[in-house]
């Protein structure tokens, strides 16, 4: 289902006019095409992925993860982390936020949880550069 409402306007965007590079970007559920799809396939323009808190709790993203590359980001606090998906994720840029939940927050500190989200933008723009 979230397949279906993405891919429309992926679609959409990408006939508008050529593109030289593509960016995924997804958020918890909004990661599963990305994922479960767009990683899958052989594009005809240089890709990247960037995975916020995917639900790695899933077997087939796991599967669909494995020897690929994205830059991904997770909470210790995450339901969906795991140590032992993350030792698996080794070809991927890694931004692990102790103590950060499903939002990259950590309860009742929101100072801190401002400077995560400095610090993984900040993360990110080295990665898509």
């Amino acid at each position: 289902m979230v397949y279906n409402a993405a891919n429309s306007i992926v679609e959409y965007v990408l006939s508008t006019k050529s593109y030289t590079e593509a960016v995924y970007i997804g958020k918890s559920l909004g990661t599963l095409p990305i994922t479960d799809f767009y990683m899958q396939q052989s594009s005809p323009i240089p890709s990247r992925y960037v995975l916020l808190t995917p639900l790695l709790g899933l077997e087939h993203v796991m599967k669909n993860l494995l020897e690929k590359h994205a830059f991904l980001a997770i909470g210790t606090a995450d339901p969906h982390y795991s140590k032992e998906s993350i030792e698996q994720l080794s070809s991927h840029e890694l931004a692990i936020i102790e103590n950060a939940d499903h939002s990259l927050e950590i309860t009742n500190h929101t100072v801190e949880s401002v400077i995560i989200c400095q610090s993984l933008l900040t993360e990110l723009k080295a990665y898509l550069q």
